[in-house]
């Protein structure tokens, strides 16, 4: 890359990355104005997935990636699902998710919740929550840190990202649908674009299954993010994710 392309992009994520903060600090002290925010995202699709696991009888596993306006992009998925979620992060839940999980009601679910991935019994928890047609929310551009992780190519370059996402998905024998946050030109709402479903509703599930469900994730992350590379906010675990020290 041309070292003024280099600058370039470096300026523009840095400006990502204010915004993302300033939008953390938005959806942190939002209380009773969370689903003003939701309103800020176009959600497309998502009824058609509601209906969709209603019919098959099975849960699903939204995978996202750390791009343009996820903060808010997850709460109107929230809002626009209207159905039971689980959201999965490493910590333990704090103020910010204590918030969500109270504003879970007036944005349409029945019932939201947190759940750290280091918690004993996580796994199983997630998979009994699929059973039940419900919803895991999660994201799966990060390095070993964050969990069990799978060999991906990713610009052309072998990586390691959490394979959970897959995994849950494979065992939970549940739908498994990527998604990013497009953050639009300045006076545009942003877009959460849902991409092709993974159905592993009637699958055998093994670890060839899993493997080639990462590598799927990874080619529609790759896809996204070269369109817009200063959107994607995980420039900095790249040298984790490839194994460097």
């Amino acid at each position: 890359m041309p070292r003024k392309h280099a600058r370039h992009l470096a300026k523009e994520w840095a400006a990502e990355i204010r915004t993302m903060r300033m939008e953390f600090e938005a959806l942190r002290v939002a209380g009773d104005n969370v689903p003003d925010l939701a309103k800020l995202v176009d959600v497309t699709g998502a009824a058609d997935l509601a209906s969709y696991l209603a019919h098959r009888r099975c849960g699903m596993v939204l995978a996202g990636i750390h791009y343009g306006q996820y903060l808010f992009g997850s709460v109107a998925i929230l809002a626009a699902l209207q159905l039971n979620v689980l959201i999965l992060r490493r910590k333990p839940p704090g103020h910010l998710e204590h918030s969500v999980v109270a504003s879970a009601r007036r944005l349409g679910n029945t019932r939201v919740e947190f759940l750290s991935t280091t918690a004993k019994m996580a796994f199983r928890k997630a998979l009994r929550w699929l059973a039940d047609g419900g919803v895991v929310l999660t994201f799966f551009d990060l390095p070993s840190g964050w969990g069990r992780c799978s060999e991906v190519h990713v610009f052309n370059r072998r990586m390691r990202w959490v394979s959970g996402p897959s995994e849950i998905a494979c065992r939970g024998q549940a739908l498994l649908v990527p998604f990013h946050v497009q953050r639009p030109l300045p006076s545009r709402r942003s877009s959460c674009v849902f991409g092709e479903a993974l159905d592993f509703s009637d699958h055998i599930v093994g670890q060839r299954t899993v493997e080639d469900a990462c590598q799927v994730l990874a080619d529609m992350a790759t896809t996204v993010i070269m369109k817009k590379p200063e959107q994607w906010h995980n420039w900095p675990l790249v040298p984790s994710m490839t194994g460097q020290p």
